[in-house]
């Protein structure tokens, strides 16, 4: 067995203490001052900077025509209102001359009754002495009817009923009910269908939302009466209840498109599409803390006040135009409000969006803006373009450097 030399013990032993001690002092601990690691870690602090990235010129656009009137879920109504004159139509689907009863078609015979109700969704509640006036219009109406085409319709000699709205309803059902000789106010055309139009009034310009047939509470018509069956006097009164074939509303000045412009909402509705190009060196090498779409109204925004509209921003997985199939789902989706008479600056907090912009993703860096409730809501904004004289587009980036570990 070889007993190693003392002194080459004691020399290894100081050796491995000299090593250690100058590992230790390389990275030191010191509560009073801030951490000093030179070899290891970065020191001090990277410094938050901001850049505004303007959407790039002249390949900003609004298109138009994705919702019509009427198959959104809301049916605007509205008088002396600045953001529009509107009027709520609707065609009921047809009342059979007859229906089954005991397995045997039975002929009606006399109409005793019948109720329209309606679904107020949305009101300005500070607008007292609300009232709804029902009228007999044709059954005529189609997708091309205008304001021009029915309002010399509503007048007195049409009046079906009127609904009287109690200042302390916000939502709900309103039912008008036409019974006895009043009857004879409904006008079924040849294959039974009956087409009326809806206006208000009240102690101040206003407007309210009813639900539409895309909505839950869309109007119907209960009919109450009688078929020919003298043996059961019971089962010879029936009630039948029609829903619509087809409804929509129509605006005394439906908006104008101005190409230089970004129009967003409406009905039919418009969607305004952004594009951007990201700087290199923000899509490599920095940490995005917040990106904020900012648009500039070119007018003030009106709209039902107490009924603010929803401004959405979407991404999308391919740029192509009017067609881009947009990222509807997921945490990219970012929105505000806009209330009536906003006339600042509209900004949006799209960091989750900007953020997958970076790297290599594929994700094409634009913005499609939509209003929601789509061509429903009474709120229309425009938008200043790239090809206005101020107030383009823009995302403001506030960002820091990446430290060198970091970056890819």
């Amino acid at each position: 067995m070889i007993v190693p030399d003392p002194r080459t013990v004691l020399l290894r032993s100081a050796l491995m203490v000299g090593i250690l001690g100058a590992s230790l002092s390389g990275c030191r601990d010191e509560l009073t001052t801030p951490a000093d690691c030179p070899a290891l870690c970065p020191g001090g602090q990277q410094p938050v900077q901001e850049l505004v990235l303007p959407a790039t010129l002249n390949m900003d656009t609004s298109y138009f025509g994705y919702v019509g009137p009427g198959i959104g879920p809301s049916l605007r109504i509205s008088n002396g209102l600045p953001a529009s004159e509107d009027r709520a139509l609707t065609v009921f689907l047809p009342r059979p001359d007859s229906i089954t009863v005991n397995d045997t078609a039975r002929a009606i015979v006399r109409l005793d009754s019948a109720a329209i109700s309606l679904t107020l969704q949305k009101r300005d509640t500070l607008v007292t002495g609300l009232k709804l006036f029902i009228y007999s219009l044709p059954t005529d109406l189609d997708t091309n009817t205008t304001f021009a085409d029915v309002d010399p319709q509503f007048i007195a000699a049409n009046l079906i009923d009127s609904i009287v709205v109690p200042d302390s309803l916000k939502a709900g059902t309103l039912r008008a009910v036409i019974s006895g000789v009043d009857t004879i106010r409904l006008k079924p055309d040849s294959i039974g269908r009956i087409g009326i139009g809806v206006t208000i009034t009240a102690n101040a310009p206003t407007g309210i939302r009813i639900a539409s047939i895309a909505a839950t509470g869309s109007p119907n018509l209960t009919s109450y009466f009688r078929v020919n069956l003298p043996s059961d006097t019971t089962k010879a009164k029936q009630t039948l209840v029609r829903f619509p074939q087809f409804n929509t509303f129509v605006s005394q000045n439906p908006a104008v498109s101005d190409l230089d412009l970004l129009p967003v909402g409406g009905a039919p509705s418009a969607r305004a599409l952004l594009r951007f190009a990201l700087p290199v060196a923000i899509r490599d090498s920095v940490t995005i803390l917040r990106a904020t779409l900012e648009m500039t109204p070119d007018v003030t925004i009106h709209g039902l006040p107490n009924d603010p509209a929803t401004l959405q921003a979407f991404g999308a997985i391919g740029d192509l135009g009017a067609k881009s199939p947009i990222i509807s789902s997921g945490n990219t989706i970012a929105t505000t409000t806009i209330d009536d008479g906003t006339s600042s600056t509209v900004s949006i907090d799209i960091t989750r969006l900007v953020r997958i912009w970076q790297g290599s993703t594929g994700v094409p860096q634009l913005v499609f803006l939509a209003i929601s409730p789509e061509a429903a809501s009474f709120t229309s904004p425009v938008f200043r373009s790239t090809r206005s004289a101020s107030g383009a587009p823009q995302v403001r980036i506030t960002y820091y450097q990446q430290f060198p570990f970091e970056r890819p």
